[in-house]
């Protein structure tokens, strides 16, 4: 029975790594803190304030339909019940001086969105009811995957800096980019990101101009098309690899329950061929 257990975790894991769901976002937006829309926003919350200082932090500040709350003044709101949460650091330019009129800083910035949209730096982008998004596998990178990435680093990044991260990079017919800068579009049918750590050779040091790095590569394929590394694969090659799962799925089950018939006709055996006689107490 250990052994079935133990195949049945390993295939939910195998599950687990390759499904596709619907992405909520996180309620942490700061994923897409360099795009435009949050840029535009900032400048605009900035000039609420009086000479950097937050005069009136209690009263939201509305931009384009959305109310922003400095952190702590938050009031809910039930036509957008998704709270959403904008952390402000040092990276922040726009807000780098503002604080409270007792001098403290502001730690983020909050505003709510609707339930099936997402968090995206300042605004709420999306719809979970029609888009998808998917993080790509990086644990068996694929040649092709090597030359995009050659061909990004190129294009993109000179002495170890991205010069400008809000530019996309095509290569084949696929636009890349840097992650928070991805040019979301709502009739996105899948949205793909290839995350990129300290094993990643090609972007190791990599940073944004301000010392930032970069978590992930995003891109968009089709309909009828899988996130596979980064490329897009078409959804035959996910057919055969559910087909196969499945399949390895019923075979590792039979051998479960070989081996345990075998097991249980074993012992059965043994209990018929014991000949010996049971120990019996001495007679005092």
């Amino acid at each position: 029975m250990k052994s079935a257990l133990w195949f049945l975790f390993a295939l939910l894991m195998v599950g687990c790594l390759c499904q596709i769901s619907p992405h909520r976002g996180p309620r942490m937006s700061n994923t897409f803190r360099f795009s435009t829309y949050t840029r535009e926003a900032k400048v605009h919350i900035f000039r609420s304030t009086k000479s950097s200082v937050i005069v009136a932090p209690s009263l939201p500040i509305r931009f384009n339909d959305i109310n922003y709350y400095w952190y702590g003044n938050y009031v809910f709101d039930d036509s957008h019940p998704l709270k959403c949460e904008y952390d402000i650091d040092e990276s922040d330019h726009e807000f780098i001086s503002v604080v409270h009129k007792d001098g403290s800083k502001p730690q983020s910035l909050q505003y709510g969105c609707l339930n099936y949209e997402q968090c995206c730096g300042l605004e709420c982008c999306g719809d979970i009811r029609t888009s998808t998004v998917t993080m790509c596998s990086t644990d068996n990178a694929s040649s092709y995957d090597t030359i995009v990435k050659k061909f990004v680093k190129q294009n993109s990044i000179k002495s170890g800096v991205i010069t400008s991260p809000y530019l996309q990079i095509r290569y084949k017919n696929i636009n890349y980019y840097w992650l928070g800068y991805y040019s979301y579009n709502s009739n996105d049918s899948m949205r793909c990101e290839y995350p990129i750590d300290e094993s990643d050779t090609e972007f190791r040091g990599v940073t944004y101009p301000d010392g930032t790095k970069p978590w992930a590569l995003s891109f968009r394929c089709q309909k009828n098309e899988s996130c596979c590394g980064l490329e897009c694969c078409s959804e035959s090659r996910s057919s055969i690899f559910i087909v196969g799962a499945i399949i390895l799925f019923f075979v590792g089950l039979y051998w479960v329950i070989i081996k345990y018939r075998k097991y249980g006709k074993h012992k059965r055996e043994a209990v018929a061929n014991d000949t010996s006689e049971p120990l019996r107490n001495p007679k005092v």
